[in-house]
């Protein structure tokens, strides 16, 4: 490259011939073309080939090199020197990139890998002030991975530029990667967009997982909003958000209404074919959170199906059968067909308690217990009639089902923990065998001091 910027300075500066500026072009071509095979010979790679000591890659490239070097020597000999030196300039100024970029990103990542991980010095320290490890761990990969896109874009830059590395001509097409160009009719993408799009991605997501846990641990606990209503509010605020973010990247990107008339074109003829199924579930789901005819942890029957709402999305509702089995019902069928939500049909304050008892227990004294039990608990409403029955007989067990009425001053969230605590300390007593979903559930959760 020394060679090949004196033989530049002369040609500007020495006032020699076209002739002999040419014959200095050729000499430099023909001596540096045979270096290409030099290259290829250093490489080693990693494969599991039969053939070790020349791997494909290897191979390939020096089949390259040998065609570049066997071009060049041709064009030079039949009279196309400024072709062949150029092809040879630009494939040495890109070598000479090409490895100081590598070297610079094998350093970033060998630094990031060795100080910035969480065992690391640097990682160590970012860990003591509370930034976690897998953080941390993220952090030493995204940014070997950032300094690798910049370089990669330095790399096409100095391509682009011709090769020569004139800074102004690699400083102008950075700007033009970055900045992109904007015409009267057209728009083009710049980097730096793309770049905030991402950006905008990224904080997106967690400034709506930060609000939401605002919401969830601060606000809601502060209300009386059950939980389909606080599952409702979410998920809108969610998808309001997202939509808002995605509008943010079409400015961004420069995409305007009038851009997108040919993509709602599109769109329409789609909806029309194909999509329509998809969108009548996204205007179901949003009926749905604002309606609220079901909620998270409503009881519905739906095609014969009986379960619990586990989660409402714009899409698609998720349903928690007894066989721990979770069935996915596309949202329009709430709208369309019958369902039947056994937890709106109660009233205000009415709660439910379902137990299972095996053939071998006594049906009697179990169904007096309960309605003793529930009575006598502090959270039921005295005043309220207390009812047992016996709902279900199935696989080798009876199904009894407790109602009763909480306390004016409690809920049905307080209220009900409550009364299956009751139940499990008077089954216990007096010694009745039953297997229950809730009493397992206050069983785990019963300390030993309690």
């Amino acid at each position: 490259m020394l060679v090949r910027g004196a033989l530049r300075y002369m040609d500007t500066h020495s006032g020699l011939s076209l002739l002999s500026v040419q014959l200095m072009d050729a000499a430099f071509t023909l001596a540096v073309s045979p270096l290409l095979f030099a290259i290829p010979r250093e490489l080693r790679v990693t494969a599991n080939t039969e053939d070790e000591d020349n791997p494909p890659l290897a191979q390939l490239l020096r089949s390259l090199a040998m065609t570049v070097a066997i071009v060049c020597w041709l064009a030079v000999f039949s009279g196309y020197i400024p072709l062949a030196y150029t092809i040879i300039s630009w494939l040495s100024m890109m070598s000479i990139t090409l490895a100081g970029l590598l070297l610079v990103s094998l350093l970033s990542s060998t630094l990031c890998a060795t100080t910035l991980c969480a065992h690391g010095s640097l990682g160590q320290r970012l860990t003591a002030l509370g930034i976690p490890a897998r953080l941390v761990n993220q952090i030493s990969v995204l940014i070997p991975g950032a300094i690798n896109l910049l370089l990669l874009v330095v790399l096409f830059a100095v391509a682009s530029s011709g090769g020569g590395f004139d800074p102004s001509q690699v400083w102008t097409q950075l700007g033009f990667l970055f900045n992109g160009q904007t015409n009267a009719d057209t728009h083009f993408v710049s980097l730096n967009a793309v770049l905030l799009c991402v950006g905008l991605l990224i904080a997106g997501h967690y400034v709506i997982n930060l609000v939401k846990s605002w919401f969830s641990q601060k606000f809601f606990p502060t209300t009386r909003l059950d939980t389909g209503a606080q599952a409702s509010i979410l998920g809108i605020l969610g998808y309001s958000a997202w939509i808002l973010i995605g509008l943010a990247m079409l400015s961004v990107l420069g995409v305007t209404v009038k851009s997108l008339t040919w993509v709602v074109s599109a769109l329409s003829v789609g909806i029309g074919f194909g999509l329509q199924s998809i969108v009548q579930n996204f205007v179901s789901g949003i009926i749905l959170m604002a309606e609220r005819p079901v909620s998270v942890g409503d009881t519905v029957t739906i095609a014969g199906v009986t379960g619990k709402v586990g989660r409402i999305s714009v899409r698609s509702t998720d349903i928690l059968l007894d066989d721990k089995s979770i069935m996915i019902v596309p949202n329009s069928q709430f709208i369309t067909s019958a369902v039947k939500n056994a937890t709106a049909a109660q009233k205000p304050g009415v709660f439910t308690v379902t137990l299972d008892l095996p053939f071998t227990s006594d049906l009697d004294r179990a169904m007096q217990v309960m309605a003793d039990t529930l009575t006598a608990c502090d959270a039921v409403d005295g005043m309220a009639p207390v009812t047992v029955d016996m709902t279900s007989v199935e696989d080798g067990s009876v199904l009894l089902t407790g109602t009763a009425t909480a306390r004016a001053d409690l809920t049905i969230k307080l209220a009900r923990p409550v009364a299956l605590r009751a139940l499990w300390q008077a089954f216990h007593e007096q010694g009745i065998a039953v297997a229950s979903r809730q009493l397992l559930l206050v069983r785990d959760t019963e300390t030993p001091a309690s």
